[in-house]
C-alpha cells in the first residue's frame, strides 16, 4: 500500500493560496477513497527538514506549491526541493507536484539519485475561472496512482 506526504504552501496571502490548498485537500480526499495513510507538511513547516525528515516513513511525496526548473519553494522562496538539497532520502520514492517547471531539471536530478517515479510540469501552468476542473485534472493521475494502477494507465487519465 502507498503512503502519501502531502505538502503545500498554505500562506494564505500567496496569489495561488487556493489553488495549493485545494490540490493538498483534494489529496488528503483521495487518500481517504482508498485508504492510504497520510501526512501533511505545510506553512510554516514546509522546509527541506521536514519535508525530508518525514518521506522515509512514505512511498510518494506530492507537493503543491511555486516552482521553476531547479527548485521548489516554500512561502518565503526558501528551498524545499531543489538541484542544491540534499535528496537522496527521495531514492525508491515517487513525486508528485503542481509546481511551474520542475519537471525540467529538477526530475532528472531527482532521476539521478534514485527516485522511482515523477510526475510533474514542464511548464509554467496557468488557472482561471474555477480551480476545481484544473484540481481534478492535476491530480488524476494521483487518484489512479493510489488505486493502484499502473503509472501507463495513470499517465493515460492525466492526459484524458
Amino acid at each position: 500500500m502507498v503512503e502519501l506526504l502531502i505538502a503545500h504552501n498554505g500562506d494564505q496571502s500567496n496569489e495561488f493560496f487556493d489553488v495549493f490548498s485545494s490540490c493538498a485537500d483534494m489529496a488528503k480526499e483521495l487518500c481517504l477513497k482508498h485508504s492510504v495513510k497520510w501526512d501533511c507538511v505545510t506553512t510554516p513547516k514546509l522546509t527541506s527538514d521536514e519535508v525530508c525528515g518525514k518521506i522515509s516513513n512514505f512511498q510518494m511525496l506530492f507537493i503543491a506549491a511555486h516552482g521553476d526548473n531547479e527548485t521548489i519553494y516554500n512561502e518565503n522562496d526558501n528551498e524545499v526541493v531543489s538541484l542544491h538539497t540534499t535528496n537522496y532520502d527521495f531514492a525508491n520514492k515517487g513525486f508528485y507536484t503542481v509546481s511551474c517547471n520542475s519537471a525540467n531539471k529538477l526530475a532528472p536530478e531527482l532521476h539521478r539519485i534514485g527516485l522511482s517515479l515523477f510526475v510533474g510540469y514542464d511548464d509554467e501552468f496557468w488557472v482561471q475561472g474555477d480551480i476545481e476542473p484544473f484540481c481534478e485534472c492535476a491530480l488524476a493521475g494521483l487518484d489512479s496512482l493510489l488505486m493502484g494502477e499502473t503509472v501507463a494507465v495513470a499517465k493515460k487519465k492525466m492526459e484524458d
